[in-house]
């Protein structure tokens, strides 16, 4: 298929097939986002925004904050009372679901511990001492007061007789720092899954909460510089929002949201606030990114050449960056410094088969059509490029990725043989990096910074896309050794 189409999509229901209970979810896993919850909801359920509220000491309808004999002693903050606040705005879950807050003093998961694993290399356990595995990983590098950080998000389970414990963690990469943590309590006994966390596949820092019956939704921006997190209220009818082919962050606005194609450009420019704005409808929209203040799509008008257009906080409105676009322009990044496409000829984004020639391109970044002509890289080296994954394309300072799948001598794809061509944008130099021996490559669980590539792995034998076990972090300055170099 070509260029990524067969993952593409905004995974609004993360975990719908997924863990913890072993019971089918009610809500399927349609990338496409139109997939209610299960459980029972109001179509606006109540919440002040913002704030949890503390969870009071005992267990009933607060949903089981007594203590759970079945927890080993480093999981035991998992039913600690003081650990935790009712995220508000959330009845829709409920009965069967209560959603818990984790206060930042009280994070009780330990540090990743990072290991050598030879010149340039280190790797660390993402689950230990919870089942060993993380479940629907998303890594992505944002931007904060301090400078760039890459973070990774996921899922850990631990069941006992009493609770079933479903929580997400997101993960400071650098330093191992849990910097966030939400619970869905769970009866054991529960029909179906009546809270599901989700998460557009681009960034660490947006996610979202869906239950209920009909599906409601509550929006959850990470605290990635810390404090708490942020929950969009009140709560809104999964049926009543927008849906979109992908969707992305910038760092303005706390984090504000955008969704592209499926005929529209649509925003939630304030992470407080549950009301979509749309900002270009219809529109001939397709991918985007964003980052920092500018968010940036690809548009395909009927009968026009391909353009880039684009969105940024300076009060202009939407704007067209490129027109036409650079020829074969398919999959965008956006950095602080540039914008990172990967351009494709014989096939491409909305076309079959897969494309037979391939190459990066980039520009500093802008906010208007003027500024210099693009610079191009070398052709890819291949038989073909299938991008995969919901974000193939990645880049920040002066490298840019996209993930593969390796086309075969007859034209198919092989999607167990994934692999990185990397470049380096200020010499041109490129890289093919494959995954650690005996592991294979998580295709959203990967980022770059201006020093490392970090990617996620798992061990080929369990074979589940939704599970990984480690995360490794290279060194970009000794990728000739860490790698294989092409030109």
């Amino acid at each position: 298929m070509g260029l990524g189409l067969a993952a593409l999509g905004l995974l609004r229901c993360g975990a719908c097939d997924g863990e913890p209970s072993g019971r089918g979810s009610r809500t399927g896993g349609d990338a496409s986002l139109d997939s209610p919850g299960g459980g029972g909801a109001p179509p606006d359920a109540a919440g002040n925004g913002g704030g949890s509220t503390d969870a009071p000491a005992g267990g009933g309808v607060a949903g089981y904050v007594a203590s759970d004999g079945g927890l080993s002693p480093e999981q035991a903050w998992l039913s600690d009372p003081q650990a935790w606040s009712l995220v508000p705005g959330t009845e829709f879950t409920r009965p069967d679901c209560y959603v818990y807050e984790a206060k930042p003093d009280k994070i009780g998961f330990a540090k990743l511990a990072w290991q050598g694993c030879g010149s340039g290399c280190e790797r660390a356990e993402l689950a230990e001492g919870f089942a060993w595995k993380a479940g629907l990983p998303v890594a992505a590098t944002h931007q904060l007061p301090g400078g760039p950080a890459a973070f990774i998000v996921y899922d850990v389970w631990v069941n006992t007789q009493e609770v079933n414990h479903y929580v997400r963690r997101v993960v400071r990469l650098d330093d191992g720092v849990t910097v966030g943590a939400l619970s869905g309590r769970k009866k054991p006994n529960a029909q179906w899954d009546t809270c599901i966390f989700g998460n557009g596949r681009e960034s660490a820092r947006a996610n979202v909460l869906l239950g209920g019956d009909p599906g409601s939704e509550v929006r959850a921006t990470a605290p990635l510089a810390g404090g708490p997190w942020v929950f969009s209220q009140p709560a809104k009818l999964s049926s009543t929002l927008p849906i979109g082919l992908v969707e992305f962050d910038i760092d303005a606005n706390g984090g504000a949201l955008f969704m592209t194609g499926k005929g529209g450009v649509w925003a939630l420019l304030d992470p407080k606030v549950s009301q979509w704005k749309p900002l270009e409808t219809p529109s001939a929209s397709h991918l985007g990114a964003g980052q920092g203040d500018l968010a940036a799509w690809t548009d395909y008008p009927a009968s026009k050449p391909a353009r880039i257009r684009a969105w940024a906080t300076d009060g202009k409105g939407v704007r067209t960056l490129f027109d036409p676009a650079p020829p074969g322009t398919c999959l965008i990044a956006v950095t602080p410094t540039a914008i990172v496409s990967l351009a494709v000829e014989g096939g491409g984004c909305k076309q079959q088969p897969n494309p037979t020639k391939a190459r990066f391109w980039w520009a500093p970044r802008k906010y208007d059509s003027s500024g210099p002509p693009v610079a191009w890289s070398p052709d890819l080296p291949g038989l073909g490029f299938a991008a995969i994954g919901n974000v193939p394309l990645r880049a920040w300072g002066d490298y840019g990725a996209v993930i593969l799948a390796r086309v075969t001598d007859a034209g198919y794809l092989d999607a167990n043989d994934i692999y990185f061509l990397v470049i380096n944008t200020s010499t041109g130099k490129l890289w093919e990096l494959g995954p650690a021996p005996g592991h294979s490559i998580h295709t959203d669980a990967w980022a770059i910074t201006p020093t490392h590539f970090y990617y996620g792995a798992q061990d080929p034998p369990n074979g589940d896309p939704k599970i990984i076990r480690r995360m490794f972090r290279l060194e970009l300055a000794k990728l000739d050794q860490l790698a294989k170099p092409l030109n």
